[in-house]
């Protein structure tokens, strides 16, 4: 794995991890490829998880309606789209760890597909300053079996998503490295 190529490590409470590649890198294209997809001027980044799911990140607006960016995911051969939108009141919020910071920059996630069904779920981005502040509110452990990876990160202040349901039930809880800015100096120039 070229370090350069790699845009973001998403580490996760329920098990696998994700590497997204920059999706204009020799790693993104390949992947790509392989799994026919086709990348345009829109495609930020391109990522696999352990478990098989392909996902890529377009900066460009889905549609008129919704202002900001999206993603597609591919899983089994389904594509998904998940959109994520800064205009937080019109989503259910979680309360997030004493200190948090929200991202605004990521703004909530959420799949249209899946509003009004038993499976409605979201995304909150935020920054917190230690992992276990993060992991002790959400009472989840973030990627046990992955130190390695978070040997070269600063474990204090860092990016984390929490996916939840409309009901506030908490289903995963994620840490975000990023290789080019492993002390999140710079995060929202990533």
């Amino acid at each position: 794995m070229n370090s350069r190529s790699v845009k973001e490590i998403q580490i996760n409470s329920t098990g696998p991890l994700e590497v997204s590649y920059y999706a204009n890198s020799a790693e993104g294209i390949s992947l790509a490829l392989e799994h026919n997809l086709a990348l345009n001027e829109e495609c930020e980044m391109i990522s696999k998880s352990a478990n098989g799911e392909v996902v890529i990140v377009m900066t460009g607006k889905p549609d008129a309606r919704h202002e900001d960016y999206y993603a597609i995911k591919y899983s089994d051969l389904r594509a998904v789209k998940k959109l994520y939108s800064n205009q937080f009141w019109r989503f259910p919020n979680i309360q997030l760890p004493k200190g948090a910071r929200l991202a605004n920059q990521f703004g909530i996630g959420y799949y249209p597909g899946l509003i009004g069904t038993d499976e409605e779920k979201y995304d909150m981005y935020f920054f917190c300053d230690t992992q276990r502040e993060a992991e002790g509110h959400f009472e989840m452990a973030i990627g046990p079996t992955y130190k390695e990876e978070l040997h070269h990160y600063k474990l204090e202040l860092g990016l984390y998503g929490v996916t939840y349901t409309k009901d506030q039930k908490v289903l995963n809880l994620k840490r975000y490295l990023y290789p080019l800015d492993p002390y999140c100096k710079n995060i929202e120039f990533i």
